[in-house]
């Protein structure tokens, strides 16, 4: 049996979105792969972890309305208005979890975040702009999830269009994610910063380890742009 879901990642041909017409042509094996729905118990495992749910309605969300030329298109109001309004893309409530539709920020927040307990899952989920951590080729699996996540981490802090490192200086320039959930990696800059040095390229983590406090953190654009196929 194909995993359905998985099916929608393995379309992907840049290690972030993919290409959205060839989604769009899933969408009969997607819906059934719902959340909740009575499936055979392989296709229950294969469906799993949950995140590899969301990054698939993530994905259903945009291709229904692709082309588009970023995921706050489907917003009301812009990016700004439709986050103060609660009418942003991750507001729409379309995706079906134990036979209830939720809205995307109910799933991240109030069952990702609370199931998993999990920062790196910041690192495996994804809003199909430029700027969000890369789609991951293969479907996350409960036997493997501590190194995938692992993976997911180190190769979205290694990458320099959203996180930069100056050893000289002692300056990180980093990914605002990790201002919008700082909670999740610390209590404050030089938590931040520590968990920074767990996942950074080897050089980087031991000279943050070293003097944590002597570093300054501030935060790169963030490219909202969708991460289309050319």
């Amino acid at each position: 049996m194909v995993a359905r879901l998985h099916a929608l990642q393995l379309v992907a041909k840049r290690p972030a979105v993919g290409d959205f017409w060839k989604i769009r042509s899933l969408d009969r094996r997607f819906r059934r792969c719902g959340y909740g729905r009575r499936l055979p118990r392989k296709a229950r495992t294969l469906c799993r972890p949950r995140f590899s749910r969301y990054n698939a309605y993530t994905l259903k969300l945009v291709a229904d309305a692709y082309p588009i030329e970023s995921i706050h298109d489907l917003g009301t109001g812009g990016r700004i208005l439709g986050w103060l309004l609660n009418k942003s893309p991750w507001d729409i409530r379309f995706a079906e979890v134990g036979g209830e539709e939720y809205t995307l920020n109910e799933i991240e927040h109030e069952i990702l975040r609370v199931d998993f307990d999990e920062p790196r899952i910041h690192f495996a989920v994804v809003c199909a702009a430029i700027s969000c951590p890369p789609l991951r080729s293969e479907a996350y699996v409960p036997e493997r999830l501590d190194e995938q996540l692992d993976a997911q981490a180190r190769q979205f802090v290694a990458d320099r269009r959203s996180n930069r490192f100056n050893l000289s200086w002692q300056r990180a320039e980093v990914s605002p994610i990790f201002s919008w959930f700082e909670e999740d990696f610390g209590d404050d800059d030089s938590a931040v910063l520590l968990f920074l040095a767990e996942v950074a390229p080897p050089t980087t983590g031991e000279a943050i380890r070293q003097a944590p406090g002597k570093w300054s953190l501030d935060y790169t654009p963030y490219n909202w742009s969708l991460n289309d196929q050319p």
